[in-house]
């Protein structure tokens, strides 16, 4: 817990610094983190953006009056990043993620684990995972006949696989699905 704690400090710096309000999304009254959590919203909760971060959030939990009231309120979410699990169950919200795309880390979330660098690429993949699905999630139109050719060539002939080293000596690696087929970016 000690570790996870020495994360509070550098967050509350970048939401103050940043006009962020954080959102906690899914502990009970028992966590052990809920002083740091309450002490992290009170820093935040003047900010514009506001980040929701599910804690010991699950399905069953999603499904009690107390989750469904609650996820009721929450925005559809873009991009479901997984770490270490490369499943999205486990971690589906109900009625929130049908528009979603998925990114995968296969590294752990523990804090320390994560230089600034490697967060930065974590979120311009993940905005890069959007962007490569814009349009295309569950109401796809192709605007030409031969577009339609090409992302079936790519994906079904040839199964497009693309290895992108944004580093000589990576120590982080992300995969991604596109249109066209899978990315994987190492970093």
């Amino acid at each position: 817990m000690d570790v996870v704690a020495a994360g509070f400090p550098p967050l509350n710096q970048y939401a103050t610094q940043h006009n962020v309000r954080c959102s906690w999304v899914g502990m009970d009254e028992k966590y052990e983190l809920n002083d740091l959590i309450r002490e992290n919203v009170a820093l935040t909760k003047d900010g514009d953006f506001e980040a929701y971060f599910f804690v010991d959030y699950s399905e069953e939990w999603a499904s009690t009056q107390e989750g469904q009231r609650i996820l009721a309120k929450l925005p559809n979410v873009d991009v479901c990043i997984r770490h270490t699990k490369f499943q999205p169950s486990g971690g589906w919200i109900p009625g929130k993620m049908s528009g979603s795309v998925f990114l995968y880390s296969q590294n752990g979330t523990l804090y320390s684990n994560w230089n600034a660098d490697e967060l930065v690429v974590l979120v311009v993949l993940s905005l890069l995972a959007k962007g490569l699905h814009e349009g295309e999630v569950l109401h796809k139109i192709y605007a030409r006949e031969n577009e339609k050719k090409r992302v079936y060539r790519y994906r079904e002939v040839e199964l497009f696989q693309k290895v992108v080293r944004l580093s000589h000596r990576p120590r982080k690696l992300f995969v991604l699905g596109s249109p066209l087929g899978l990315y994987q970016f190492y970093y």
